[in-house]
């Protein structure tokens, strides 16, 4: 009898997996004493993103299954870059309801992306702000998702 070994890619699909499926169990049993139609529920967001999570672990399952042959390479973590990230998220948690939304979130994007290699100005601050103008446009504007304006507009009588 062979004993089979699963790669790490295989296992990371079965817990994003169980988490996604946890996901959907949750939303619906939420959603069951809420009491209201699923356009109005807030849980139908959570429900959306753990089904696109189910799906994205099943495609890591299957990835994983056909690289189980191929020997893994361990990879260095590089615990500067992690500790760099942590603190940056951090900080970002830390001043997100005194700067605002979109102003913390433009500078979060310039600082990860810089930390991800990137040294293009013009496409980091380009990227940053479109990305933060949109999702802000998304959630507070057409989701009426209420998001932080910064108590700093408020002090400086904006």
């Amino acid at each position: 009898m062979v004993k089979r070994k699963f790669s790490s890619t295989f296992w990371e699909g079965v817990i994003l997996f169980l988490v996604s499926v946890f996901g959907v169990v949750m939303s619906f049993v939420s959603h069951k004493d809420f009491n209201v139609e699923w356009k109005l529920s807030p849980y139908l967001f959570p429900l959306i993103i753990s089904f696109f999570l189910l799906i994205l672990s099943l495609s890591i399952i299957s990835q994983g299954l056909k690289n189980e042959s191929e020997k893994e390479e361990k990879s260095k973590v590089d615990i500067k870059s992690l500790l760099i990230f942590g603190l940056v998220c951090t900080v970002y948690l830390l001043v997100f309801n005194f700067l605002g939304f979109v102003l913390s979130t433009i500078i979060l994007l310039v600082l990860l992306m810089m930390l991800l290699g990137e040294r293009r100005w013009w496409f980091i601050l380009l990227v940053s702000v479109i990305s933060s103008v949109l999702i802000y446009l998304l959630f507070a504007k057409y989701l009426s998702v209420m998001l932080p304006k910064g108590k700093i507009f408020w002090y400086l009588g904006l």
